[in-house]
């Protein structure tokens, strides 16, 4: 019984990979937005460095985890391909530091678009479960989106016309990922609580029902294991 209880309290289905990318898009957005408002003279090839390092860096860790969890036994388990992919955009980012640099604004709304889809992603998985917080992510998605077509396009020459104001908001997206992904795990969490709870109170009023329909049938002197068809005369 102990051993259903720890096997029901264990998330299979949980993503690390999965969870340790969005945390590491919605840090390097919080760092380059708040870096550049707090130090606006701070060149953004540094950010690249910054970004292509911990690319380089989460690869790493994917591929040594693909190994050392021995996820190769595991036909839909792709950490190692994950993580070379994203060795080699760092290395890339790191390589090609100035250009990118220099078109930070489409780096930075393409980064805001993989998070906008994350949320989004929330918001859907909130809506499932029936939880209300879902509609406040599917604001957040809107909003994201809103952000990453003006820096993608650059729509009126927003970042450059209006860089501290474009910064704050990056920084802020960065910021409201982090809580929106704490929110939700916590929500999520609540909800298998309460679930399991449910079916832990469903296969309880069975075992009593079912102890209550053996009492009756002691007391009428049945035996459970009776078939009432032998008594009935040909």
């Amino acid at each position: 019984m102990q051993e259903d209880k720890e096997t029901k309290t264990k998330d299979p289905d949980r993503n690390l990979s999965g969870i340790f990318a969005t945390i590491l898009i919605y840090c390097l957005l919080g760092l380059v937005g708040g870096l550049m408002l707090f130090m606006p003279d701070m060149k953004l090839i540094y950010f690249c460095y910054t970004a292509g390092g911990a690319f380089i860096a989460y690869g790493i860790i994917l591929m040594i985890r693909y190994f050392a969890k021995k996820s190769f036994l595991t036909v839909s388990n792709y950490d190692f391909s994950l993580g070379l992919g994203a060795a080699l955009c760092g290395i890339f980012t790191i390589v090609k530091a100035a250009d990118l640099a220099d078109s930070l604004p489409v780096y930075l709304g393409c980064f805001i678009a993989v998070s906008a889809l994350i949320v989004l992603q929330h918001a859907i998985q909130l809506y499932t479960m029936k939880i209300r917080f879902g509609t406040v992510d599917l604001i957040l998605a809107a909003l994201f989106i809103a952000l990453s077509a003006i820096l993608v396009l650059d729509i009126n020459k927003t970042f450059s016309t209006y860089t501290t104001v474009s910064f704050a908001l990056i920084f802020a997206v960065g910021i409201l990922g982090i809580v929106s992904q704490i929110i939700v795990a916590i929500l999520t969490k609540n909800y298998i609580k309460k679930e399991e709870k449910k079916a832990d109170e469903k296969e309880r009023s069975l075992a009593e029902a079912k102890e209550n329909l053996k009492d009756d049938l002691d007391e009428y002197g049945v035996d459970e294991d009776d078939d009432p068809s032998e008594d009935i005369p040909e």
